[in-house]
């Protein structure tokens, strides 16, 4: 079937779809006669899965773990249930902390204040923290295009000063031969810092939150 019915029968969006797409959770088959995508049931069912499993704040990471078999759907489960009740403690702490703030009519100008806040630097200290699964995806996604970006760049750099110990040692290469090769690899590595930034940016505001919806 056709992406604009996968889109009405799964109720989200085709850039969503696509989406999922580039992070290797679905597979496609595509017609070879015009190289438009060919979904099967199973991708449907996989799209509904995976909308599930991101209404309940499971990360894209543990969900492709989960299609590689890497992991199983009940360790993937019981890891969500945790962070769950870690969540909902926090939630009835700091409603706790509200409705007695409330009653007590503290104002954050007040003295009485300070000890509201040395009771948050008490629980910082405790670990008690809100997990964002969302800012985790993004963090592992912004670190492995760093380490790409940057694991490229080395081996050009590497080339270069190869390059140039062999240039140094052999007096007889032109000066134009030298600064065509310098130039040559410079350009790849202005391209790849230039698409680094721009995914970065997509990373971080674009994608991920359009995504995170289902």
């Amino acid at each position: 079937m056709k992406i604009n019915e996968v889109e009405s029968q799964v109720g989200i969006t085709k850039k969503n779809i696509r989406f999922y797409e580039e992070q290797g959770l679905l597979h496609p088959d595509r017609d070879q006669s015009n190289g438009y995508r060919n979904y099967s049931e199973e991708d449907v069912h996989i799209l509904k899965t995976i909308k599930m499993l991101r209404m309940m704040d499971i990360s894209i990471e543990e969900i492709r773990q989960l299609l590689n078999d890497e992991k199983t759907f009940q360790d993937i489960l019981e890891v969500q249930r945790n962070r769950l009740v870690e969540k909902q403690t926090a939630i009835t702490r700091n409603k706790n902390l509200c409705e007695q703030m409330i009653r007590n009519r503290v104002d954050f100008r007040d003295e009485t204040f300070a000890v509201y806040l040395t009771q948050g630097n008490q629980m910082e200290k405790e670990g008690h923290a809100m997990v964002d699964v969302r800012k985790k995806d993004q963090r592992q996604k912004s670190v492995a295009s760093i380490v790409a970006g940057s694991v490229v760049i080395l081996f050009i750099g590497i080339f270069l000063g190869l390059f140039w110990w062999g240039a140094h040692q052999d007096p007889d290469i032109p000066v134009w031969v030298i600064f065509l090769v310098t130039v040559s690899a410079g350009i790849p590595v202005v391209g790849i810092l230039v698409a680094l930034v721009l995914r970065l940016k997509e990373i971080k505001g674009g994608e991920e939150n359009e995504a995170s919806k289902y």
